[in-house]
């Protein structure tokens, strides 16, 4: 059986997070891989807890004790995809997806489903931890950010990373989150897709990657707006230019 986690015998590139240990959920059927993955994790002051089947992961992470989580794609019961896409009716924890299916159209579809990151296995185990680093620190700063002004229809909780409209919560995942709060900063402003990649991936994945990644985000972004009773219209298309927050004062 082919290892999914790559180990160097050279030097740890990176030194460990000098915080309280961060709590992180894997879901994932192959136990061996919690295993190997929980030691190594735990030096960065990452506290594993494993999973291997999908219902009782969900279980678990509605309990809201977890900050991040694993998610393989290939689970019994139901896909990881699946997984994902119920996970987002409710929660906006950021996910990084696991698989051994790593092409453009695997990632696309783990996007599209809601997920923050897409990594493929076999893998490296610091990569791994320099990409769960990346996901939460994003997090933190975005939260000292400027919070969008209520003049603009909606407020944005910078601690809890949500959306209020009309005091009602829109949950939105990390990368609608960012979009959101990236756009509204600079109301007028026309973000290119790539530029809009960057800020929330901090990645190049792609010109295929950038355009699906990001056009699905807005996509389900205006949806939510739109459940809310908020015009949809508040992202607007520049065609060949990319996007731009056109809110209104109310």
């Amino acid at each position: 059986m082919r290892n999914p986690i790559r180990f160097w015998s050279c030097n740890l590139c990176m030194d460990p997070i000098k915080t309280a240990k961060t709590p992180v959920l894997i879901i994932d059927d192959d136990a061996q891989i919690a295993v190997v993955l929980s030691e190594y994790l735990g030096k960065f002051d990452f506290e594993l807890q494993a999973c291997q089947h999908p219902v009782q992961g969900m279980a678990l992470l509605a309990q809201g004790r977890h900050d991040l989580l694993l998610l393989d794609v290939m689970l019994p019961g139901m896909s990881g995809l699946q997984v994902c896409k119920l996970i987002r009716q409710s929660s906006d924890i950021p996910i990084i997806m696991l698989t051994a299916r790593g092409g453009v159209n695997d990632k696309v579809m783990g996007f599209k489903y809601g997920a923050d990151d897409y990594l493929a296995k076999p893998f490296e185990p610091r990569e791994l931890i320099a990409r769960m680093q990346r996901l939460l620190q994003r997090r933190d700063k975005t939260q000292q950010l400027k919070p969008s002004a209520p003049e603009l229809g909606f407020i944005i909780n910078r601690e809890k990373r949500q959306l209020l409209i009309n005091n009602q919560t829109v949950d939105l995942t990390t990368i609608e989150f960012d979009i959101l709060f990236l756009l509204s900063g600079n109301p007028g402003k026309v973000y290119a897709r790539s530029k809009i990649l960057q800020y929330v991936k901090g990645l190049n994945e792609g010109v295929m990657l950038q355009t699906r990644a990001i056009d699905n985000s807005i996509s389900r972004l205006r949806r939510k707006l739109g459940r809310a009773g908020e015009d949809q219209q508040l992202i607007r298309t520049v065609w060949g230019q990319g996007y731009s927050f056109t809110g209104q004062e109310k």
